[in-house]
């Protein structure tokens, strides 16, 4: 982190250094601005180099930073990649047991999203409470109420029409957690697939030459681009006024090296982000092997004891509609 803000300090400083220098060579040429300038094709020549350089100097940055901080061997990615691995070898034996939990963490995730809908957003503090209650019971809380609940009268406050209609909601389905697959935990580099590695094998080869003809587009323009910048820095210097060159190269360095500070940048934001979710799936996988391996608060049910609950559901749909 420090050797970031220390990159970030340098460019700061090489642009007071660059603004130093431009101000005392215009003022040693008596330059001005002039915004005739702006409409001549040599203007917008150096656009298209100033283009070109961004983007060449972007695209490096990116690269290199990209490389730097995935391989870095104490940097955050490598280290939180490696606990990653760690903790995956330690489920490997209860992998069976995964695609059940995970779809408890889901159901807990949603509850927990509903809850905070109905009390942060909608001041509704009996909210757990409430869910208890059918649709018809709670189109009644518009007044104090009482209902019975699991045996036991329950009191509560009256509620606004707002906030019915947003328990409503609830009730439709209209607020609602994106189901993660657990291959997404499995997986340190974030792709949520269920595809089999027979099957993952049967796009490599298609992948690879999507990935070769990617580089090599990269490569031809970035040499095209190259081509170009050298093409107008030699026009400048051998047509040009020798201060106007002077200024023209500054401003073309400048403009690459912070172009290729700020592809650095992003890479480093970027990998930062990565490692948060990697982070995420890591205490995903250690809270998966406490309940599984350690306090053994997670047990799987057989396909028979699903059916068996699944076939008593119903039993229960069926006694209510009669």
């Amino acid at each position: 982190m420090n050797k970031v803000i220390n990159r970030k300090a340098l460019l700061v400083g090489f642009s007071l250094l660059f603004v130093v220098v431009l101000i005392a060579i215009t003022s040693f040429v008596n330059a001005g601005l002039d915004p005739s300038y702006w409409a001549s094709d040599e203007f917008k020549t150096d656009m298209l180099l100033t283009v070109a350089l961004v983007m060449i100097g972007t695209l490096t940055g990116f690269s290199e930073g990209d490389n730097f901080y995935r391989t870095k061997q104490d940097g955050l990615y490598v280290v939180n990649y490696n606990k990653f691995y760690t903790e995956r070898q330690k489920i490997e034996n209860n992998l069976d047991k995964f695609g059940d939990w995970v779809l408890r963490l889901y159901r807990k995730e949603a509850y927990n999203k509903i809850k905070r809908y109905l009390i942060n957003e909608n001041g509704i503090k009996q909210a757990e409470l409430i869910l208890k209650l059918d649709r018809t019971q709670i189109e009644q809380l518009t007044e104090p109420k009482a209902f019975e609940i699991e045996g036991e009268i329950r009191y509560f406050n009256s509620l606004t029409q707002e906030q019915i209609k947003a328990i409503l909601k609830v009730f439709n389905g209209e607020i609602r957690v994106k189901y993660v697959h657990e291959s997404y935990y499995l997986n340190a580099y974030s792709k949520n697939s269920s595809k089999s590695m027979y099957e993952l094998a049967s796009e490599q080869e298609k992948k690879k030459r999507q990935k070769l003809i990617t580089l090599m587009a990269f490569r031809v323009i970035t040499t095209i681009l190259i081509g170009m910048v050298l093409a107008g820095l030699t026009r400048d210097l051998v047509e040009g006024d020798k201060a106007q060159a002077w200024i023209k190269m500054l401003s073309r360095y400048f403009t690459l090296f912070s172009a290729v500070s700020w592809g650095v940048f992003i890479s480093n934001d970027m990998i930062k982000d990565e490692c948060l979710f990697l982070d995420y799936k890591i205490r995903t996988l250690e809270q998966f092997y406490l309940d599984v391996e350690v306090n053994k608060t997670f047990t799987t049910k057989t396909e028979e004891e699903k059916a068996f609950e699944k076939i008593n559901e119903l039993l229960k749909v069926g006694d209510k509609v009669e």
